[in-house]
């Protein structure tokens, strides 16, 4: 929503026996609605990935251990519009959460990044309670298609689960079957600084450090690397292309328009990406590094500094 502020130019013409007013329409002066900003919740231990549904807002915390490798993460359920968050427990595992998915049934999927072993992340799906291995990180050879270290997760159009493979440098996809299949990436990565992805064939283009994932209903994949300046753009077709550089990617998100939300932890802003344009459309929040979008539009991102879980809705 905008508010629209009516403008006229006068103009004084003079008469003989005083002075008129003419009023010259001119172009309305249009300006933007503040965003209405609610905190859902505060104190958020580490979070590398928050999902939504159409009640709940999923957020994957890391309570970090006193030793390397000891760290225990779950998943808060915390309601959309406001309530008391919850623990599930069932979602309690060593390692860390780095992605977090949500079916339309309620399935949540979950990945884990186990250290200093590797070996022993893993993505998993709950379901009433309930959890289901759906893949384990092998250590196979580099140019393998398996999952070596899991970190973002979307769901395809397709109702297939896409995984960013952060050591096996892949976005892979895990079908209903239990297949897993690449969709972009060699697996390799040229020596020397990351590098930003050449356009051309997914399966084709080296990606270094794939982490975060986002997909919509045309099919679409979007990937970047946490704190990079670069997001690719898989189509249906196989095609990767870059999107304008942004300066710290922290976080991507998709709607139900098809746009992309990026959050930019550098500048504490959310840019919208639609139809070849990008604008900021929130500004000010303290360090994002988590973002999500629910099914009503409304967004959700975690304030890294503040461990604040904020809703967000543009007017």
């Amino acid at each position: 929503m905008t508010t629209t502020i009516s403008s006229q130019v006068l103009i004084v013409v003079g008469i003989a026996f005083g002075v008129a007013c003419v009023p010259l329409p001119t172009t309305p002066l249009v300006v933007p609605s503040p965003p209405t900003i609610t905190v859902l919740a505060r104190g958020i231990a580490s979070s590398a990935a928050i999902v939504a549904d159409d009640q709940r807002v999923f957020v994957g915390e890391t309570k970090l251990g006193a030793r390397p490798g000891h760290s225990v993460s779950g998943v808060l359920s915390v309601p959309s519009r406001g309530g008391q968050s919850q623990l599930r427990a069932e979602t309690q595992r060593p390692g860390l959460i780095t992605g977090l998915a949500v079916a339309s049934d309620g399935t949540l999927f979950v990945s884990w990044r186990a250290a200093p072993d590797l070996a022993m992340s893993v993505i998993a799906a709950y379901d009433a309670g309930n959890e289901t291995i759906l893949v384990r990180a092998t250590a196979a050879p580099p140019d393998a298609v398996s999952l070596r270290s899991p970190a973002g997760i979307a769901i395809a159009k397709s109702g297939d689960l896409l995984v960013a493979d952060i050591v096996g440098l892949q976005v892979l996809r895990i079908t209903s079957a239990g297949r897993v299949e690449r969709v972009a990436g060699t697996g390799s990565c040229p020596p020397g600084p990351l590098s930003t992805p050449v356009p051309g064939a997914a399966l084709a283009t080296a990606l270094c450090g794939p982490e975060l994932l986002a997909s919509d209903d045309q099919g679409n994949i979007y990937v970047a690397r946490r704190g990079a300046r670069w997001i690719a753009k898989i189509d249906p077709g196989g095609a990767l292309s870059l999107l304008t550089a942004t300066n710290d990617v922290s976080g991507l998100a998709t709607d139900a328009l098809g746009a992309l939300l990026v959050s930019d932890a550098a500048r504490g802003e959310i840019v919208r990406f639609q139809g070849g344009h990008s604008s900021v459309v929130v500004t000010g929040i303290d360090r994002p590094t988590s973002l999500a979008v629910g099914p009503d539009g409304a967004i959700f991102v975690l304030a890294d500094r503040t461990g604040e879980l904020l809703r967000i809705v543009l007017l």
